[in-house]
């Protein structure tokens, strides 16, 4: 699965919580987050600067801050919709290692980061799980 494709799959299928997502849309996709991130922080950063200096020259600060609170409200939006796009590929990249998507609530402090970490770069299983009919021991792990 190539960059695109992985990207295009994590839109489409943003709504499918109970499929499943490979290694390469799992990455490759918060990857495109991440890019996206900083083109936009770059740009608000940029035109925030050039209007906060403009407006400083011309004597009309107020012009400045009300364009900064605007960009500030779009980069919240960014990262609101990111974040649930995001939540989506890894719950699925969950279930296409036979994980419960709950895991992503186990969040111990740095520890359940980790091996939420760990679980994300591990290749599926090579017997695939049918997640609808097994059902998932209270741990998370798989009865069998």
């Amino acid at each position: 699965m190539g960059f695109m494709d992985a990207v295009k799959r994590g839109f489409t299928h943003a709504s499918n919580l109970g499929g499943r997502a490979p290694r390469a849309e799992f990455w490759y996709f918060h990857l495109f987050g991440l890019i996206v991130g900083i083109v936009i922080a770059l740009l608000i950063g940029i035109v925030s600067a050039l209007l906060t200096v403009g407006a400083a020259l011309s004597g009309g600060a107020a012009m400045g801050a009300g364009v900064n609170i605007i960009y500030n409200i779009i980069y919240l939006a960014f990262y609101v919709v990111f974040g649930l796009l995001n939540l989506s590929v890894s719950i699925r990249r969950l279930h296409d290692i036979g994980k419960s998507g709950w895991w992503l609530l186990s969040l111990i402090p740095l520890v359940g980061i980790l091996i939420l970490i760990w679980w994300w770069a591990q290749p599926a299983p090579l017997k695939r799980i049918n997640m609808e009919t097994t059902r998932l021991k209270p741990d998370g792990l798989l009865n069998r």
